[in-house]
């Protein structure tokens, strides 16, 4: 019931891209590429098997 499920990604996708920059390392470092404003959209790239697939993700507010 996440905003990424929403969009489409699923569960074994690998993110390569977060607008269009590679995603960084640590995971920490990642996860703050793609938080944002409750209702900004972000675009992410991910691999899927042998495809690249984009989606425009609507970011909503969540509690860690």
């Amino acid at each position: 019931n996440s905003p990424a499920e929403a969009a489409g990604i699923q569960d074994g996708d690998v993110i390569l891209l977060v607008d269009g920059r590679p995603i960084s390392v640590p995971v920490e470092r990642a996860v703050q590429q793609i938080l944002g404003p409750a209702g900004s959209v972000v675009k992410i790239t991910v691999r899927r098997g042998s495809e690249t697939i984009d989606f425009s993700v609507r970011r909503r507010a969540i509690t860690l």
